[in-house]
């Protein structure tokens, strides 16, 4: 069994708060306050052409939108797990054995990577261990971490002049939580979450842009051996969502804005009001994205809290903790209470 599986199955009493689980909840309200009424019809999927098996990249008709906003061969993946599963699988397919990547890492990282073969080492310890390719993530997920362009394609040209390959996992590289265009290359596979990108994780379903043909093939060949391809409903309402982006730019532009403030506004109500005592945010109020990432409080007891809380154990950096900030914001504010109330 997994972590991830294990926090997940975990029951907890009525007035605690799962601050855990990394549902897009407020990504989710923005899409629907964006499109109004034609959300609904979004999640209607009765004008599907048809119900049989897909090709294991996707369906032609995804593929062809996502063509049309990004370069590189697509391959469509139930989120973005499997396809960093794919790539590991590739990676090993053409002979690499060891991988770095940067601390703290994503919780099932370390788990993806075993499971396909490599080894993995830190950029810490990496002296040590002499890797052969090269995994970042940027937006970082759990501390929001995100590369400038500059720093991306300084990365991008030093892969590529050294012929190291280079997998960026892009799980939050959206309009959401970066400035610049997140449709720049890095590296030779980019891993994306649709989930994450418009809050959809129910359906899960990501996609890779891949820039190395080997790799490609190799991809494409796990995600036949694994799946035979995503859901043809789920691919069917992203396609939808796409081409609605495209048709009306002023309705991307107002989801976007929306999900932005709701996570800035939740960043600040949650940094402002929780005791610092308990979690301390005296580091975490210039982070982006839909976790904060904070040190762990001198009076913090997380059998007291009444909130589930990942250890930053977890993510490889002990002392730290990861809080989801995608809640609605009557839920943030019951963990708050929950939280403070532990001290007193």
């Amino acid at each position: 069994m997994s972590i991830a599986t294990k926090l997940a199955s975990e029951k907890l009493p009525k007035e605690w708060i799962d601050l855990t689980i990394g549902e897009p909840y407020v990504i989710t309200e923005a899409l629907e306050a964006a499109l109004e009424e034609r959300y609904k019809k979004l999640l209607d999927c009765s004008d599907i052409p048809m119900l049989g098996y897909v090709p294991p990249e996707g369906t032609e008709e995804l593929l062809d939108v996502l063509r049309k906003r990004y370069t590189g061969k697509m391959i469509v993946g139930a989120g973005a797990t499997q396809l960093l599963g794919a790539a590991m699988y590739a990676l090993k397919k053409i002979g690499r054995e060891r991988i770095c990547m940067p601390t703290p890492w994503w919780i099932l990282t370390p788990e993806i990577i075993d499971a396909s073969g490599l080894q993995w080492c830190t950029i810490e310890n990496s002296d040590n261990y002499k890797p052969d390719c090269f995994l970042l993530t940027s937006p970082n997920n759990p501390d929001g971490k995100t590369l400038s362009q500059k720093e991306l394609k300084n990365i991008h040209n030093w892969a590529a002049k050294d012929k190291i390959p280079l997998v960026h996992d892009a799980s939050y590289f959206s309009p959401v939580y970066v400035d610049y265009p997140h449709t720049m290359v890095c590296g030779d596979v980019q891993i994306y979450s649709l989930s994450k990108m418009y809050g959809l994780s129910g359906l899960r379903i990501g996609f890779a842009r891949v820039h190395n043909d080997e790799m490609y093939e190799h991809m494409r060949a796990y995600m036949e051996i694994n799946s035979m391809g995503v859901s043809r409903l789920s691919q069917h309402v992203v396609t939808k969502l796409l081409k609605l982006f495209d048709e009306d730019e002023e309705a991307e532009r107002r989801f976007v804005e929306f999900a932005r403030e709701r996570l800035a506004s939740n960043r600040r109500m949650f940094t402002q009001e929780v005791n610092q005592d308990v979690i301390d945010c005296s580091k975490a109020k210039d982070q982006k994205g839909m976790f904060l990432w904070a040190r762990v409080g001198i009076k913090y007891d997380p059998n007291k809290t009444k909130c589930k809380i990942i250890d930053g154990t977890m993510f490889g950096k002990p002392g730290y903790l990861r809080i989801n900030l995608a809640l609605p914001e009557d839920e943030l504010k019951r963990a708050i209470a929950n939280l403070n109330a532990s001290i007193n």
